[in-house]
C-alpha cells in the first residue's frame, strides 16, 4: 500500500516531552496509510537514543535521524525529500493532536480541492490570550472574507478558514499539512532559523502565489510544552528577531 501522508517530527533536548507526546501523535494519525519520520537536532539529553529505540519498536516509524548539530527547521527539508507520502504533516513534539488528525487534515484538503492552498494548519487553542479566540480567529474573521479569503464549511463541526494574503497572517506551525511536491518546490523551510519561521513560510507562500488556511474544528491542537525559562526565552527572542529580518527581505519580493 502506498503512503498517503508522512508525519514529520523534529525534536531537540526535550526527551521527556518526546516520550510523552510523540507516541500519542502517532496513535492519533487515523485510518490512513502513513509513515512517521523523527529528526533529533543534535540533542545531548538522550533524545536520539529514545527516538531510535522507539522507532525500532514501532513499524509506523520509517526513519529516525540523528544530527551532529542543531540545524533548525531546515531539517524538515531533508525529511520531506526522503518522505514517500503525497502529503506531509509537520507536527511539534510538545502538542496533543485531535483523534484521526492526519486522516482528517488530508480529507479536508482534498475536499477543499484548491491547488493554490499550500498549507493547511490545524487550528490551535489560544485560551491563554484573553479574548483572542483560537490561533486562526484571534484577529477576527475579516481575513477570511471577500477579497481577503473565504470560509469553506466541511461539516457541522469542521470548517476551513482560507486567507489569500498569507504574508499578513502566518500559518500555525504546530500541526501543518502541505502537498509534499509543492513544499519542496517553494524551497521548504528556511536555513539558519531554529525558531519562529512561520511568518517567513507564509511570506514565501505568498511570493509563489499560494494561499494558507486552517482547519477550524471543535477539537483543537493544544500546546503542552513548558520550557519557557529565561534561557529559552532569550533564544526564542533572538530567533524571532532573525526570522523577522529574513521575513522582511522575503516580503520585498512580493
Amino acid at each position: 500500500m502506498s503512503v498517503k501522508v508522512s508525519i514529520l517530527v523534529l525534536t531537540y533536548n526535550r526527551v521527556d516531552l518526546s516520550r510523552e507526546f510523540i507516541p500519542q501523535i502517532i496513535d492519533n494519525a487515523g485510518n490512513i496509510p502513513c509513515e512517521v519520520l523523527i529528526w533529533d537536532n543534535g540533542s545531548s539529553d538522550g533524545s536520539y537514543d529514545w527516538a531510535y529505540s522507539y522507532g525500532a519498536a514501532d513499524c509506523r516509524v520509517a526513519a529516525v535521524y540523528g544530527a551532529s548539530e542543531n540545524i533548525g527547521v531546515e531539517a524538515f527539508n531533508t525529511m520531506a525529500a526522503d518522505a514517500r507520502g503525497e502529503f506531509i504533516i509537520k507536527v511539534d513534539d510538545d502538542v496533543t493532536v485531535p483523534v484521526n488528525f492526519a486522516q482528517r487534515l488530508v480529507s479536508a484538503y482534498e475536499r477543499i480541492g484548491e491547488d493554490k492552498l499550500l498549507y493547511l494548519g490545524w487550528d490551535m487553542s489560544w485560551g491563554a490570550h484573553v479574548g483572542a479566540g483560537t490561533f486562526a480567529t484571534r484577529s477576527g474573521f475579516s481575513m477570511y472574507q471577500g477579497s481577503r479569503g473565504r470560509v469553506v464549511q466541511l461539516s457541522s463541526h469542521e470548517r476551513a478558514l482560507i486567507t489569500y494574503n498569507p504574508y499578513k497572517w502566518m500559518v500555525n506551525g504546530v500541526c501543518r499539512l502541505s502537498p509534499r511536491d509543492k513544499f519542496l518546490a517553494v524551497g521548504g523551510h528556511p536555513k539558519g532559523i531554529i525558531y519562529g519561521a512561520d511568518a517567513m513560510i507564509s511570506a514565501t507562500a505568498a511570493a509563489h502565489g499560494y494561499w494558507i488556511g486552517y482547519l477550524n474544528a471543535k477539537d483543537l491542537v493544544h500546546h503542552r510544552g513548558n520550557l519557557d525559562g529565561v534561557a529559552y526565552r532569550k533564544l526564542k527572542d533572538s530567533e524571532m528577531h532573525k526570522a523577522a529580518v529574513m521575513g522582511r527581505a522575503c516580503l520585498k519580493q512580493l
